[in-house]
């Protein structure tokens, strides 16, 4: 299957509304249609990650990518929320604890799905961000979902790509989220709603033993921000440890 549009190139669209002529080629980072203008690919201070590269036979890179390296758009994509959808005409920003609904549904192919942590720095990190974009959904069926910088304690972080099926990820956010509510939630102690997530995500994870990969990391993590979601609607401070 030969898609229409690079990650890079599905956030662009969604961002700015627009939908540049392609040229001759394709270009040199995302490997995507050449879009125009195209801009002759060098090693400036904008671009020092060659290594990103996808085509470095092409010798022009897109408008696309030309975007993501200026200035502050990789951070700007996230406008203030931690979960995103982007797709030709599609700009989906929301909470964490929104994903299942929208994974539930029927979702615009090709898309691309991000999900960050805390971390504002490292969601704008070129060579981070820029590996997770070229993750692109092709059907509602299998599903990828880049993440970046989600944070555990003070040091780990996870970045990569978490690939599952849409229908069984969402059964487990849904169960992790029931055990939070019924084994893990009465145990804690009462703390501020905003610590309430990052505990609740860490004591899931614990709760997997050695079941780890970066699916069960996303699935807790959506597991935890959707019940600490319902503890601030509900009432503002709640249980944690």
């Amino acid at each position: 299957m030969t898609l229409p549009y690079s990650g890079p190139q599905l956030i662009f669209l969604g961002m700015t509304g627009e939908t540049p002529a392609a040229g001759e080629g394709v270009c040199r980072v995302c490997g995507g249609p050449l879009l125009l203008p195209a801009v002759p690919h060098s090693g400036s201070d904008d671009w020092t990650d060659e290594s990103i590269c996808v085509r470095r036979d092409a010798t022009h890179h897109c408008c696309a990518c030309h975007w993501f390296m200026v200035g502050s758009n990789r951070s700007k994509i996230w406008q203030k929320k931690k979960a995103l959808v982007f797709g030709e005409g599609v700009n989906m920003a929301m909470d964490v604890s929104n994903l299942p609904a929208v994974l539930a549904s029927e979702l615009p192919t090709p898309c691309v799905i991000m999900v960050a942590g805390r971390d504002s720095m490292a969601i704008s990190q070129k060579h981070q961000q820029w590996r997770t974009a070229i993750a692109v959904t092709t059907s509602r069926r299998r599903v990828r979902v880049a993440l970046t910088a989600i944070q555990l304690g003070d040091s780990t972080k996870v970045f990569g790509v978490a690939e599952f099926e849409a229908d069984a990820f969402v059964q487990a956010v849904m169960s992790m989220a029931d055990m939070a509510r019924s084994f893990i939630v009465p145990t804690m102690v009462r703390v501020k709603t905003k610590n309430w997530q990052k505990e609740l995500f860490s004591r899931l994870l614990c709760s997997m033993g050695r079941k780890m990969n970066r699916e069960n990391y996303l699935a807790a993590f959506v597991a935890s921000h959707v019940v600490a979601d319902e503890a601030e609607e509900g009432g503002g401070d709640r249980a944690v440890g």
